[in-house]
C-alpha cells in the first residue's frame, strides 16, 4: 500500500531558502511542499485547502511568524506549526511555544542535517496531531472509569490529588477537608500553594523526586499550609502514573498527622527538659532515700564534689565528708519538720580537701510508694569572692572619679572635632530612628534640599526626601527593617531635576535589635544621565548586532544549501575540493557568528544577589539531567553576580552530560576561606586531561564547540569571580569558582 505524502506549507520571505527547503524536504517523496513568501499569502492559501503542517520563518515584513501563529490559533486552526528561523533568543522560543507552536528550530549548520531534523519534526507533529484527534474519539469509553475512580477517591480518608504539569487535575473530598479548600479552589492550581514557603517546597520536591528516581515512589513528612493560614504536619507520598516518566501525571496522597505529632513532640520535649534539667542542668542535683543515702547524682555534683557517681551512690553526704555530721543532722531534722529547705548557706568539703561556699535547697518528693529527697546545691564561692572584690573595686572607683572627669573634657574636645569633620562630608548624612525620625544631621542637607540643618532634627526622613506624610511603598528604611542589612534606593528629586541615591545601614544593639539607622543621601543626577545614555547606546548596538547576525545567518544557510545541491549534482567534478574548503570557511564563519551572538546580552544588566541552590536547580531543569544524581551541601548561599549566572551552571551541567561519559553523580559544595568562598562543582565522569585544563577556558579552544566554558568564565569575571578546573583525569571533573569577599552572603545575615 502506497503511503500518502504529508502536505506542508513553507512560509519565508527569502525565495532562495524556500527553493532549498523544497529540494531537501521533497527529496524522500514522503513530503510535498507548497510555499508562500508572506504570512498574508499563507492565510489565503490555507483558506482554499488544508495542509498537514505549517513551517514558518519568524522575522518577516508586515506580519511575522508569531503573528501568523496567533491568527491561526485564534480562529480555531490546530494544524501543527513549526517556527523555523535564525533568531535564537530564549524569549522568542518562549513566545512561540506559549502561543501554540509545536516545535522551534533554529537555522544554522549543514542544510542536509538541518532539513533532516525539520523533516523529523514535521512527521512527529503530524502524527501527534492525528493521535490527539483519535484520542478525542475514544474519550467516551473512559467516562465510566472516571466515575469509578472518583468514587474510589472520595471513599478514602486520606487526601488524594491527581497532578499533571504540576497542577491539580482532580482531588477527593478528604483533601478538601484536610486543606480547607474547596474542589474548585484546588483544581488547576499549583500544589505549592499548600506549602508554608518556597524553601520547604523545593526541599520536599528534591527529596521526593530523588526517591521516585530510585524506587518509583516518594514518601516524606512535611508541613502544609491550610486555607486559613494555619500549618499542619502531613505524610506526603508521590507516585507517577508511569514508572518511566512523570510527564504522564502523579498521584499525591496526604495524611494529616498533626495531632499525633504534636502529642509525641510535647511528650518528648517534656521528658527531654526534665532529663536535661536534672542531668545536665547548671546546678548540682542529687536524689536520696529517706535515710539520706544517695540514689542519684548528676554530672555537676561530680564536677563540684570530685566524687564519681559510683563513689557517691549508697552513701550519705556526711559519710563522704561532703558536709559535717552536725550540718547533715540539722538539714534532716528541718526536712522532717517542714518538708522543704530553701537556700540555706553552708560550707562543704570536696574530695581534694578544699572547702566551697554553697546554697542548699531540699524537699521531699514521692516517686512510687517511697518518698525521696531531692537536693539542689548552688556553688556561691566565686560570688562571695566577687562581693569582696566588688567592695575593693568601689573604693578604687572613687579614686578614679577625677580621672574620668578629665577624660570627659577630652571627649568633649573630640566631639567638637568630630562634628566639624561630620559637616565637611559632601553627602547628606543623618542618624534616624526605626520610624524615620531624624536625630542628628550634617550640613550637607542645606545645598542638597535647601533646608537649614538646625531645622531638621525631629522631622521624618520621608517628609524631606519624598515630600510625603508617610513612607512610600518601596521605602528603603522599611526594607532595611525586614532584611536587617544595607538597603539602597534610587529616586527622582521632588522638583524633577535629577536623581538621588538613598542608602540605609542598620545600627544594632548587643541583642541584635535595630535601634538606629545611618541615612545617606547622594545626588547622582549626572551619574544617572551618563548611565541612561550608555544603556541606550547598548540597546542600539545590540539591535544592530542582531539584525546583522540574522541576515548573515540566512546568507550562510542559503550558500551552504546551494553548495550541497552542487555536490550532489556533480559527485565526481574536480571543483568539489574547492567547495569543501568553502564549506569549512562557512562553518568557521558560522561558529564566529554564534560566538559573537553569545556576547550580545553579557553585562547589559546590573549584577544582582542570586541564591546558588535555586539557580543550580533552575539550570539543570533545562537539561535531561534525570539520570544524574545531584547533591547540594549548603543552603541559602547567595552570590552577587551577573543575571546570566544561571547559564554558568547550564554550561557545567551540559559539560557533564556531553563529556562526562559514565558520570552518575554531581556534588555542589562550598569552602569558606579567609577572604573568599569557593563553590565546588564535581562530577564522577572521565574528567579533563591535564594538558587541556587551562585551554578549555580559552576562546580559540571553545570556538570549535560553541562558547562553552569560555563563556562561563566571561560571565563570572564581570563580578570578579574566578573559575578553574582541578579534577583528577579518570576520576571526574572539578570546577572551582572563587567568590571574593563582599560578593557572597547567606540569606538572612542582615547583622
Amino acid at each position: 500500500m502506497t503511503k500518502t505524502p504529508i502536505q506542508i506549507l513553507y512560509v519565508d520571505d527569502e525565495p532562495a531558502l524556500l527553493e532549498i527547503g523544497r529540494l531537501f524536504l521533497e527529496k524522500s517523496g514522503d513530503i510535498t511542499v507548497e510555499t508562500a513568501l508572506s504570512a498574508p499569502e499563507a492565510i489565503r492559501l490555507l483558506s482554499d485547502h488544508a495542509v498537514d503542517a505549517i513551517v514558518s520563518d519568524y522575522q518577516m515584513p508586515g506580519m511575522d511568524g508569531i503573528a501568523l501563529l496567533k491568527h491561526l490559533r485564534s480562529g480555531g486552526e490546530r494544524t501543527p506549526f513549526i517556527i523555523f528561523t535564525g533568531k535564537g533568543r530564549e524569549d522568542v522560543v518562549i513566545e512561540a511555544l506559549n502561543n501554540g507552536a509545536d516545535f522551534y528550530l533554529q537555522k544554522g549548520g549543514y542544510p542536509k542535517a538541518l532539513f533532516a531534523e525539520l523533516s523529523h519534526m514535521i512527521w512527529h507533529s503530524v502524527k501527534q496531531r492525528q493521535a490527539e484527534m483519535e484520542l478525542t474519539k475514544s474519550e467516551e469509553r473512559f467516562r465510566h472509569g472516571e466515575r469509578v475512580l472518583q468514587s474510589m477517591l472520595n471513599a478514602t480518608p486520606a487526601g488524594v490529588g491527581l497532578l499533571k504539569d504540576r497542577v491539580f487535575q482532580r482531588v477527593n473530598r478528604s483533601l478538601c477537608t484536610i486543606t480547607g479548600y474547596s474542589e474548585e479552589e484546588l483544581i488547576g492550581k499549583d500544589p505549592r500553594m499548600l506549602y508554608p514557603d518556597e524553601g520547604e517546597y523545593l526541599r520536599i520536591a528534591e527529596e521526593l523526586y530523588q526517591q521516585i528516581g530510585e524506587r518509583g515512589l516518594g514518601i516524606a513528612e512535611t508541613r502544609s499550609r491550610k486555607k486559613d493560614g494555619s500549618e499542619i504536619i502531613v505524610i506526603l507520598s508521590l507516585c507517577p502514573f508511569n514508572s518511566d516518566t512523570m510527564a504522564d501525571g502523579i498521584t499525591a496522597t496526604i495524611i494529616d498527622i498533626t495531632e499525633s505529632r504534636r502529642a509525641e513532640e510535647a511528650l518528648q520535649k517534656s521528658e527531654k527538659n526534665f532529663r536535661e534539667l536534672v542531668t545536665m542542668g547548671p546546678f548540682t542535683c542529687t536524689i536520696s532515700d529517706v535515710d539520706g543515702r544517695y540514689t542519684f547524682v548528676n554530672q555537676k555534683f561530680e564536677e563540684l564534689a570530685g566524687y564519681t557517681s559510683s563513689e557517691a551512690i549508697g552513701k550519705r553526704p556526711d559519710e563522704l565528708g561532703f558536709i559535717t555530721n552536725e550540718s547533715y543532722q540539722e538539714i534532716i531534722s528541718q526536712l522532717r519538720r517542714t518538708a522543704i529547705i530553701d537556700g540555706v548557706e553552708s560550707e562543704i568539703t570536696i574530695k581534694d580537701g578544699s572547702t566551697r561556699s554553697v546554697l542548699i535547697s531540699s524537699r521531699y518528693i514521692h516517686q512510687g510508694e517511697k518518698p525521696q529527697i531531692i537536693t539542689a546545691i548552688i556553688d556561691i564561692t566565686e560570688r562571695k569572692q566577687a562581693e569582696a572584690e566588688l567592695q575593693g573595686a568601689h573604693e578604687e572607683l572613687k579614686s578614679q572619679d577625677e580621672e574620668l572627669r578629665m577624660q570627659y573634657d577630652a571627649l568633649a574636645q573630640i566631639q567638637t572635632e568630630w562634628e566639624s569633620t561630620f559637616n565637611t562630608i559632601s553627602d547628606w548624612v543623618s542618624l534616624i530612628t526605626p520610624d524615620g525620625e531624624i536625630l542628628q544631621t550634617n550640613k550637607a542637607i542645606e545645598p542638597l534640599l535647601g533646608v537649614p540643618a538646625d531645622e531638621v532634627p525631629g522631622r521624618k526622613c520621608f517628609e524631606l526626601v519624598h515630600g510625603t506624610a508617610c513612607p512610600i511603598p518601596e521605602c528603603p528604611l522599611q526594607r532595611m527593617m525586614v532584611s536587617r542589612r544595607q538597603e539602597i534606593s534610587v529616586i527622582p528629586k521632588q522638583n524633577g531635576t535629577g536623581w538621588l541615591e538613598v542608602t540605609l545601614d542598620p545600627v544594632m544593639n548587643p541583642n541584635k535589635e535595630i535601634v538606629r539607622a545611618v541615612h545617606i543621601v547622594r545626588d547622582i543626577t549626572e551619574t544617572m544621565r551618563t548611565q541612561k545614555a550608555l544603556e541606550n547606546a547598548k540597546k542600539k548596538l545590540n539591535l544592530l548586532n542582531y539584525v546583522t547576525f540574522n541576515d548573515l545567518q540566512n546568507m550562510i544557510l542559503t550558500i551552504s544549501g546551494y553548495q550541497q545541491v552542487v555536490r550532489e549534482m556533480l559527485p565526481e567534478h574536480p571543483v568539489l575540493p574547492m567547495i569543501t574548503k568553502q564549506e569549512e570557511i562557512l562553518q568557521k564563519v558560522g561558529h564566529s557568528l554564534k560566538f559573537a551572538q553569545s556576547y550580545q546580552g553579557l553585562g547589559l544588566k546590573p549584577a544582582i544577589w542570586q541564591n546558588v541552590r535555586h539557580i543550580f536547580l533552575m539550570a539543570i531543569s533545562h537539561l535531561d539531567f534525570l539520570r544524574i544524581r545531584h547533591t547540594i551541601r549548603f543552603d541559602n548561599l547567595e552570590v552577587f553576580s551577573d543575571p546570566l549566572f544561571e547559564q554558568v551552571f547550564v554550561i557545567l551541567a551540559d559539560n557533564t552530560l556531553t563529556h562526562g561519559a559514565s558520570a552518575e553523580n554531581v556534588v555542589l559544595t562550598s569552602i569558606t576561606n579567609e577572604d573568599s568562598i569557593t563553590i565546588l562543582y564535581e562530577d564522577d565522569g572521565i574528567g579533563i586531561p591535564d594538558e587541556i585544563k587551562d585551554k578549555v577556558f580559552l576562546a580559540d579552544f571553545q570556538k570549535k564547540k560553541g562558547v562553552g566554558l569560555f563563556f562561563s568564565r566571561e560571565i563570572l569575571e564581570i563580578t570578579g569571580i574566578a573559575i578553574r578546573e582541578t579534577g583528577v583525569y579518570g576520576e571526574g571533573a572539578r570546577f572551582e569558582m572563587t567568590i571574593p569577599k563582599g560578593t557572597w552572603r547567606y540569606a538572612g545575615d542582615g547583622e
